[in-house]
C-alpha cells in the first residue's frame, strides 16, 4: 500500500466519517474516493462550462491561464484525459450542474480545448472532500500560499474548530500550520506583484508570515494589508517596498491603551444622570443615564451646544488676533 493510501486511511479514521475498510484494489485518487464512499460510478462526459469549483479546494483559479496549464492542455490534446475529475452534483445553481472537488486544472484545460470533461460524480460532504483533496495525487502540488488559503477557508467554514484540530488532521506541526495560515493573510494582489504564488519561496514566505504576525501583535493587520495592496497597485519594485514595510513594522510599538477619563454628574437626589468620557484623542462621548429626565436632557444638550459655539468662537478669535500681530 502506498504512503498516500496510508495517509488517507489515517485521516478518515481520525474524523467522524465511517472507518476505512480493507485496502482498495486500485491505487490513486479513485481508490481513496472508493475508501470514502462506495458509490463510485463510471466516468461520464460533462460540459466544463457547467462546472463550478469547490470554494474550499484551495487552487487559485484567478491564476489559471493557458500558459500555467499548458502541460495539461497539451497532454489532453494529444492523448486525451487519462484521469477523470471528481465532482459532486449541485441543485439550485442556474449556472452550474456540478462542483469540481479534484481536477480544477483539468476542467480549465478541457474548457480551453472545447472538449467535455471526464468526471466521476459522487455525493461528497465538505469533510469527505477535504480528506480527498488533502491526499490527492495531483500533477502539481498546491503552493504553500494556496495551502494556507485552503486551510484558512476550512477554519472559516467550521470544518475544524481549532488550529490544533486542523494540525492533527493534516499531520503537520503547529509551527507549519501557523506559518501557512499567517501567509494566507497576505492579499493575493501583492502575491501576484512579486511573481505569483508559485514564486513564493520558503524564505520569502517566512518573511511575509513574520510580518503578518508582527502586524497582528500591533493590532495593525488591516493596515498592513492596505499597505501591501498599495504596493501591488504601484509600478515600483514590490520587494523593495516590502523591505521598507518590514523595517517600519519591526520598529513600531503597540499604542498604549489608557483608561479613558470619565466624568459622572448626578441629579438633585444623587442619581448619576450624565456620563462624559474621552475614549480617544478624536472622540468626546456624552451619555445620559437613567437619573436624567427628558427635560434635563434637552436642557443639558442645549447648554452644551451654546457653550461649544461660544468657546469655539472665542478660540477662533484669539487665533485670528495672534496671526495679525
Amino acid at each position: 500500500m502506498t504512503k498516500a493510501m496510508d495517509r488517507a486511511r489515517a485521516l478518515l479514521n481520525n474524523t467522524n466519517l465511517p472507518p476505512v475498510s480493507a485496502a482498495p484494489t486500485t491505487r490513486g485518487i479513485m481508490a481513496r474516493l472508493k475508501s470514502i464512499r462506495d458509490d463510485q460510478g463510471a466516468a461520464i462526459d460533462i460540459d466544463p462550462a457547467r462546472v463550478r469549483v469547490w470554494h474550499l479546494q484551495g487552487r487559485l483559479q484567478d491564476d489559471l491561464s493557458a500558459a500555467s496549464v499548458a502541460d495539461i492542455i497539451e497532454s489532453i490534446r494529444l492523448h486525451g484525459q487519462a484521469v477523470p475529475a471528481i465532482v459532486r452534483p449541485l441543485d439550485g445553481d442556474p449556472d452550474a450542474d456540478y462542483e469540481v472537488i479534484d481536477g480544477s486544472r483539468r476542467r480549465f484545460a478541457c474548457q480551453t480545448l472545447g472538449r467535455p470533461l471526464k468526471a466521476v460524480v459522487s455525493e461528497l460532504s465538505d469533510l469527505q472532500a477535504a480528506v480527498l483533496t488533502e491526499t490527492a495525487d495531483t500533477a502539481r502540488k498546491h503552493s504553500v500560499y494556496e495551502t494556507g488559503l485552503k486551510w484558512q477557508a476550512w477554519l472559516r467554514e467550521g470544518l475544524f474548530a481549532t488550529h490544533d484540530k486542523l494540525a492533527e488532521f493534516v499531520g503537520g506541526s503547529q509551527g507549519d500550520v501557523s506559518f501557512k495560515l499567517a501567509l494566507a493573510e497576505v492579499p493575493p494582489a501583492f502575491v501576484r506583484s512579486i511573481g505569483g504564488h508559485e514564486r513564493v519561496s520558503r524564505e520569502l514566505g517566512r518573511r511575509l508570515s513574520k510580518l503578518v504576525v508582527r502586524a497582528r501583535q500591533l493590532d495593525r493587520l488591516e493596515s498592513l494589508k492596505d499597505q501591501l495592496l498599495s504596493v501591488a497597485a504601484a509600478d515600483d519594485s514590490a520587494l523593495d517596498a516590502l523591505n521598507a514595510i518590514e523595517s517600519a513594522f519591526q520598529g513600531a510599538r503597540k499604542a498604549a491603551v489608557g483608561k479613558p477619563h470619565v466624568l459622572l454628574l448626578s441629579n438633585r437626589v444623587g442619581q448619576h444622570a450624565v456620563q462624559l468620557s474621552k475614549p480617544d484623542r478624536a472622540t468626546l462621548a456624552l451619555k445620559f443615564l437613567k437619573g436624567a429626565s427628558a427635560t434635563d436632557r434637552e436642557a443639558y444638550a442645549l447648554a452644551l451646544e451654546t457653550f461649544t459655539r461660544e468657546w469655539w468662537g472665542e478660540r477662533a478669535s484669539l487665533a485670528a488676533n495672534k496671526s495679525d500681530k
